[in-house]
């Protein structure tokens, strides 16, 4: 039986094979604060919900799985550490021939964007010497790590009769430039998880076996990580390969078109409410405009302003005030905490929730008038709506409006309070 090793390696630690190659691709980029915390349960439906011990905290490994896990990212397998080296380099030519593509009649290479997210990593000085084109470096690292036919084509365009003119080329500020085109394919805006590749060493897919078509049974190991780590993720997968499924349904064959119609079906998100949380995190990471990159914008330390906006207005349509609530907090703390106008908004739809007739026996109204930070407003928000509560809920929102000592520096609204609180 063979034993899956741990690794010490620097500061990190012992670490697990997956847990290396995270830290190898991902480790210059942190985990952007507006994923790396789950979202805020108080603002959901329910004050604690009883799903909520059910639901994992987002970590960076779980979150690796959900981003580079998807159908156009390199395939998630299990090494071991007696060929680790050769698994490696099987790993990294398998998807070098699965992405890679080269058309020597119009003399253009397309590789996979992922390959220019990290092209610095692999051509550092392409860009301040004048003598290497930019992507010159990537671009004869490549040619050295494929396997045949891409090899034998790399060649014949990196070949000394193809390349005669290659210093001639350069631009009005001196610097070289490539013969060929060069073309980077975005990544596929797809939800949903391969583990594997159906036909590795197949360069170019042919109509019977596509990337989008994910193998019926991932490894097991595989699965048990996932579940360890996700248990919701897991149950999905489950679900997706249950056998009583007809085997040559679109729900067995494709856990992709499985996800995008569970994600989005209001039937399942009001039976399973932790579905709202994997559409949050979805949605946080994909955008409906073209030229957005989501996969960028999910690494990149630096939230997208325009995509936070859009969110809130979003919300205000279909009246989901809880939703646009969520995304003005997170708007709030990685955008800009002095945007009066968001501090504003979010003041508003905590006022108009707290005058909501509330259902019998619900707190939201409540606990939303004790969500306003300003304590003046906060007081004189409960003491307008507190006929419309229950006595308990009353009672308790007084006393929390009385527990903040800066409401003494107002006595008159103190007394008003004082007084209220004696009456019920």
């Amino acid at each position: 039986m063979q034993k899956i090793l741990g690794y010490v390696v620097g500061q990190l630690g012992p670490i697990s094979l997956f847990d290396l190659r995270y830290q190898l691709l991902h480790a210059p980029l942190p985990v952007p604060k507006h994923v790396q915390d789950p979202p805020y349960y108080q603002l959901l439906n329910d004050a604690k919900p009883l799903w909520e011990k059910y639901m994992p905290p987002l970590e960076s490994r779980l979150l690796f799985v959900l981003v580079e896990g998807l159908l156009y990212s390199p395939t998630l397998r299990v090494m071991y550490s007696e060929v680790i080296e050769e698994d490696l380099d099987d790993a990294m030519k398998d998807y070098f021939d699965f992405s890679i593509q080269i058309d020597l009649e119009k003399d253009i290479i397309s590789l996979p964007k992922l390959l220019d997210w990290y092209a610095m990593d692999f051509s550092k000085d392409d860009e301040s010497d004048l003598d290497k084109a930019p992507y010159e470096g990537l671009i004869n690292l490549l040619s050295t790590l494929v396997r045949s036919p891409l090899d034998e084509l790399f060649q014949d365009l990196l070949s000394a009769d193809s390349m005669l003119n290659f210093s001639e080329n350069i631009d009005s500020s001196g610097k070289k430039q490539l013969p060929f085109t060069l073309e980077f394919q975005p990544p596929l805006q797809s939800f949903g998880i391969k583990l594997e590749y159906v036909t590795p060493k197949v360069v170019h897919p042919n109509p019977d076996c596509t990337k989008f078509t994910p193998l019926m049974d991932p490894q097991p190991v595989v699965l048990n990580y996932i579940k360890e780590k996700c248990v919701v993720l897991h149950q999905l997968i489950e679900v997706a390969r249950d056998e009583s499924i007809p085997e040559f349904s679109g729900g067995n064959i494709s856990f992709e078109a499985f996800t995008k119609e569970l994600l989005s079906s209001f039937e399942w998100s009001s039976k399973i409410p932790v579905i709202n949380l994997l559409r949050f995190y979805k949605n946080l990471l994909m955008t409906n405009d073209a030229e957005y990159s989501w996969f960028s914008s999910a690494l990149s330390p630096f939230p997208n302003k325009k995509f936070y906006t859009h969110q809130i207005e979003a919300c205000f349509r279909p009246g989901k005030w809880q939703n646009a609530l969520l995304y003005i907090d997170i708007f709030l703390e990685n955008c800009d905490k002095d945007e009066w106008t968001a501090e504003l908004t979010r003041l508003l739809i905590l006022e108009h929730i707290a005058s909501i007739n509330p259902a019998s026996s619900s707190d939201v109204p409540c606990r939303y008038a004790l969500c306003i930070n300003d304590v003046v407003h906060r007081a004189n928000t409960v003491l307008q709506n507190i006929y419309k509560w229950s006595d308990s809920f009353a009672i308790q929102a007084l006393k929390f409006c009385l527990s903040d000592k800066k409401i003494l520096r107002h006595p008159n609204v103190h007394n008003s309070l004082k007084t209220k609180l004696k009456e019920i």
